[in-house]
């Protein structure tokens, strides 16, 4: 039942002028901030501190190779305090990269994707953002914030 709502919802989305028909370049952050696959997990935090983002693309030279949710960076966090507490090596965030708890092959979207395909995606994959890549270049990124916003702004 629930499956069948959110399916007539997104139907009739397609079917109004709304934000969620506008694409997706209208709404995401660019530039973006990215981090590379050998930056430390100590940089990573400073970044999602400083940038208030829920997640960065991970790239290696240009290329997307991943993302990094501040989630990644709590659950690695509790396991190197705790290792400190017990005495075990605590200068971890300057030696482990990126690379090792970044989340592999990124789900990316282009930009002039809808709004509402963004936000099925979104959805579906529970994510909290999508790399928004175009000629293989990540140029911006949409975070479900951005598109909330953009809801907001139509309300």
């Amino acid at each position: 039942m629930a499956e069948r709502a959110k399916e007539e919802a997104f139907s009739r989305a397609e079917k109004s002028p709304t934000a969620l028909s506008k694409t997706v370049l209208g709404v995401m952050q660019s530039p973006v901030s990215t981090l590379q696959v050998g930056d430390s997990i100590s940089k990573a935090i400073k970044l999602l501190k400083t940038a208030k983002m829920p997640c960065f693309p991970v790239l290696e030279g240009d290329r997307l190779v991943g993302i990094l949710c501040g989630c990644s960076t709590h659950l690695f966090l509790s396991s190197t305090i705790q290792d400190a507490i017990e005495g075990r090596d605590g200068g971890a965030l300057d030696r482990v990269c990126v690379q090792e708890i970044m989340r592999d092959a990124p789900v990316s979207i282009g930009p002039y994707h809808s709004v509402l395909t963004a936000a099925q995606i979104l959805i579906e994959r529970s994510l909290c953002a999508l790399p928004v890549v175009e000629e293989q270049k990540v140029v911006g990124i949409v975070t479900q914030a951005d598109i909330l916003r953009a809801l907001v702004a139509r309300v």
